[in-house]
């Protein structure tokens, strides 16, 4: 769905989170700044695919916790954005709403508890997560099921920042993407502390 047809839609609810299907790492020098000149704010969280190799960064954590985006930190966002070991990107999941950021999704078992309820298109702060699988060529950027405009701005602008059009992105369900992100937290926070953060996916070995 456009921006112009979201608009003319009047917002109409659609059936559950939507998923876009987007290359973002070829602007991932330039993705943070895109983000917060939305005004909104960003949280992120990421970790390596796999043990450390030479290919990696060393000035950056195997695991980064949960982390607001400001103008100092973007550095070490695009950094771990662009991230690879020459075979799987860095795991890596945003998300991002308007208003006072709120210091509660610092903490991941709260993030968790928003992601949930985005998923069941329940009230809460989130309106826009995008996910870095760590494998796939594109990104997922995940709207609700009653995207605000300025998340749709955004997606618009960010396919035309990588040689496309919205209309020209392939869309799935959200909430199966969302699953998988879930399904990655419980993982990490429940059994296995010590192994990198896979969102769901099987870790490398």
């Amino acid at each position: 769905m456009s921006l112009k047809d979201f608009v003319r839609s009047g917002g109409r609810k659609r059936p559950g989170p939507v998923c876009y299907e987007i290359p973002l790492s070829a602007i991932a020098e330039q993705l943070p700044f895109e983000l917060m000149k939305t005004g909104m704010w960003w949280i992120w969280r990421s970790s390596r695919q796999a043990d450390h190799t030479p290919y990696c960064d060393s000035a950056l954590p195997d695991k980064r916790t949960p982390t607001l985006l400001t103008p100092d930190s973007a550095a070490a966002f695009a950094a771990e954005f662009a991230e690879h070991d020459d075979e799987f990107s860095r795991w890596m999941l945003v998300v991002g709403g308007n208003g006072s950021p709120p210091g509660v999704l610092l903490s991941a078992a709260q993030m968790q508890g928003e992601i949930e309820g985005f998923s069941q298109a329940a009230n809460t702060s989130l309106e826009a997560i995008i996910f870095q699988i760590g494998d796939s060529p594109n990104e997922e950027f995940v709207v609700g099921s009653v995207p605000s405009p300025t998340a749709m701005t955004l997606l618009e602008s960010l396919a035309e920042r990588v040689g496309t059009r919205l209309d020209r992105l392939r869309t799935t369900p959200g909430r199966g993407v969302l699953d998988r992100v879930l399904n990655g937290i419980r993982a990490e926070e429940a059994h296995m502390p010590d192994q990198p953060f896979t969102g769901g996916y099987p870790n490398r070995g």
